[in-house]
C-alpha cells in the first residue's frame, strides 16, 4: 500500500500537490472539469487539516509544440494566427484558477501566482494567509519540465521543492512520465506521499499488477516506446505476452532488423526496445510485433490506406494500422488469456481508415469479458464522450442515452452521424420523458455532474423493471448516483477508473440486453 495525506501530519506544512488539470480549454474557457473535481476531495482535506498553504502544479498542453501545429494548420487553411492569443486562450493557468475558485466556493481562497512562470515564488508564497490555494503557471513554459537530461530536470524540481515540507501526487495521468513535477521533485522534498485519486487508482490497479488471474496478456498500444518503458517492464514480471502495437511497434520492428519506411520511430530507443525483447526471451513473455500493416504514403486523415501484406514495409508507405494476420495473431494470443490489460491504441485510431485495427481489438476485448475475463482498459480522459459512441458503433444492436447538453451534446451529434449510429443514441437534455428513454437505452452515459443528477432522471432509475438488464457509465459519478444506483439492483453501476474506457466500454455495449426500437 501506498503512503497517502491521511498517514502524515500536515497541520502547518507547506503542500507543493502535483494535479492533472490538463483539460481541454477554448478561448481561455474550461470545457470539461472532469480532472480539476476529481482532485478537490484531496485539496479540500488538505486544508480541512490546517496546512499553511497548498501550492499546486499543472501542465496545460505543450505551449511550443500545440502552438506550431495550431500555426502549420491555420497556415494551411489560409487563416491568420495570433500566436498570444492561441497560448492565452489554451495554456495559461489563469483561467483554470479560477475556475477552481468557483468550485472550492468559500472553503479556501485560490491565487494565481503569475505567468512569468514557476521559478522564484517562495516568498510570494510563503506571504499568503494561512489555508490559501495557489496555483503555479503552466509547467510545460519551462523545457525543463520534460528535459530528457536529469540534470536539468532536477533545477525545476529543486525550485518546486523549495514550495513545500510535502509532495503529494494526485496526477495518476501523467504519474508514469519521468518529469521535474511529478517525479524529480520528490528527491528534494522530505516527505512525498499520494492523493485520494491516485490511491483509488493504485487500489483498484494493484492487485491485477501485483497478483493477477493468469494467464495475463498486455495490450501496449500508443506511440513512444519512452513514456511506456517502465509499463513495459514491470509487466514482464507476470505476463504470458505483450502485445505490442501502435507507432511503438515500429521501434521494436526496428530494432529487430525489419524494414519500417516512413514510419514513426524513436532511434534513440532502439537499445531500450533490443533491452525488452530480451529480458521478455529470459523471462519466457512473448512478444507479439505487428506481422503486416495498412498504411499510406503521408499520416493524413485522408490518406488513402494501403494493404502491406508482410512484415517488411515499403520505403513510401508509413504504418498506420494493423492488418489481418496480425489481427489473426491477436486473437490467438487473447484466447489463451484470464486477464488482459489494455493500454492505448494499435493503430492512428484518430483517424478512421486507420481505426479498425483498434476496433478489432475491442470486440477480441469485448468477447473475452463476455466470457469472464478480467479485462482492464485505458482511460482516455479527453476523449471518453467520443470513446464511448465509437465503442458503440461496434455493436449493433445496442443503445445509448447520453446526459449532456450544449457545445458537447452538438459535436457529439454530428460524430453520431458520421459513425452511423444517430438512430441509437438518445441525447438526454433538458427532455422530461426519462422513463421512456430509459427503457429503450441498454447504457446510460453520463460524462459529468456538476449539479448532481436531474430528479426527473433519478425517479425513473429507482422506478425498476424499465432500467433492467442495463448499465451506467459514468466518468465523475457523485455519492447520490453511486447510493441510488448500487441500491437498485435491476441497474449495474459500472465506472473506469478516471474515464471511460474504450474496451470496457465495447464489452459493457456487447453484453447489455439490446432492445427493439427507439423512443
Amino acid at each position: 500500500m501506498i503512503k497517502t495525506v491521511k498517514t502524515v501530519d500536515l497541520k502547518g506544512k507547506r503542500i507543493i500537490m502535483r494535479v492533472d488539470f490538463n483539460v481541454p480549454m477554448k478561448d481561455g474557457v474550461v470545457q470539461d472539469d472532469t480532472r480539476i473535481v476529481a482532485a478537490i476531495p484531496t485539496i479540500k482535506y488538505i486544508i480541512a487539516q490546517g496546512a499553511k498553504t497548498v501550492t499546486l502544479m499543472s501542465h496545460l498542453g505543450d505551449p511550443d509544440k500545440d502552438a506550431e501545429k495550431a500555426k502549420t494548420k491555420a497556415e494551411k487553411d489560409g487563416k491568420p494566427f495570433d500566436l498570444d492569443k492561441y497560448i492565452k486562450g489554451k495554456h495559461r493557468m489563469a483561467p483554470v484558477a479560477a475556475y477552481l475558485q468557483k468550485k472550492l466556493s468559500k472553503t479556501a481562497p485560490v491565487i494565481f501566482a503569475g505567468e512569468d512562470g514557476c521559478y522564484n515564488k517562495k516568498a510570494f508564497i510563503d506571504s499568503q494567509k494561512p489555508g490559501t490555494v495557489i496555483m503555479l503557471e503552466n509547467t510545460r513554459f519551462h523545457k525543463e519540465e520534460t528535459a530528457k537530461d536529469a540534470n536539468d530536470r532536477d533545477r525545476l524540481a529543486k525550485a518546486l521543492a523549495e514550495y513545500g515540507d510535502v509532495f503529494v501526487n494526485d496526477a495518476f495521468g501523467t504519474a508514469h512520465r519521468d518529469h521535474a513535477s511529478t517525479a524529480s521533485i520528490a528527491k528534494f522534498v522530505p516527505v512525498s506521499v499520494a492523493g485520494f485519486l491516485m490511491e483509488k487508482e493504485v487500489n483498484y490497479l494493484e492487485p491485477i499488477v501485483t497478483e493477477p488471474v493468469k494467464p495475463l496478456v498486455a495490450i501496449i498500444g500508443g506511440a513512444k516506446v519512452s513514456s511506456k518503458i517502465a509499463v513495459l517492464e514491470s509487466l514482464l514480471k507476470n505476463a504470458s505476452a505483450l502485445v505490442i502495437g501502435g507507432g511503438m511497434a515500429y521501434t521494436f520492428l526496428k530494432a529487430q532488423g525489419k524494414k519500417i519506411g516512413k514510419s514513426m520511430v524513436e532511434d534513440d530507443q532502439l537499445g531500450t526496445a533490443k533491452k525488452i525483447m530480451e529480458a521478455a526471451k529470459k523471462a519466457g513473455v512473448e512478444i507479439v510485433l505487428p506481422l503486416d500493416h495498412v498504411g499510406a504514403d503521408k499520416f493524413d486523415a485522408a490518406a488513402k490506406p494501403v494493404a502491406v501484406a508482410a512484415v517488411n514495409i515499403p520505403d513510401r508507405l508509413l504504418g498506420l494500422d494493423v492488418g489481418p494476420k496480425t489481427l489473426a495473431k491477436y486473437k490467438q494470443v487473447l484466447a489463451k488469456a484470464k486477464t488482459i490489460v489494455w493500454n492505448g491504441p494499435v493503430g492512428v485510431f484518430e483517424f478512421d481508415a486507420f481505426a479498425k485495427g483498434t476496433g478489432a481489438v475491442a470486440k477480441l476485448v469485448a468477447a473475452a469479458t463476455a466470457k469472464g475475463v478480467i479485462t482492464v482498459g485505458e482511460h482516455i480522459p479527453r476523449k471518453n464522450h467520443e470513446t464511448v459512441l465509437r465503442a458503440m458503433a461496434l455493436v449493433p444492436d445496442a443503445w445509448l442515452l447520453f446526459c449532456g447538453v450544449g457545445v458537447l451534446e452538438a459535436s457529439l451529434r454530428i460524430l453520431a452521424e458520421k459513425l452511423g449510429i444517430a438512430p441509437r443514441v438518445q441525447f438526454l437534455g433538458f427532455r422530461r420523458d426519462v422513463a421512456s428513454l430509459l427503457m429503450a437505452s441498454d447504457v446510460f452515459f453520463f460524462p459529468s455532474f456538476q449539479e448532481g443528477l436531474p430528479v426527473s432522471l433519478m425517479e425513473a432509475m429507482a422506478a425498476g423493471p424499465a432500467c433492467a438488464g442495463s448499465y451506467l457509465i459514468a466518468s465523475k459519478p457523485r455519492r447520490s448516483l453511486i447510493s441510488s444506483t448500487r441500491s437498485t439492483p435491476h441497474l449495474e453501476y459500472i465506472s473506469s477508473i478516471s474515464a471511460c474506457s474504450f474496451a470496457l466500454t465495447a464489452s459493457f455495449c456487447t453484453q447489455a440486453n439490446s432492445r427493439p426500437g427507439s423512443p
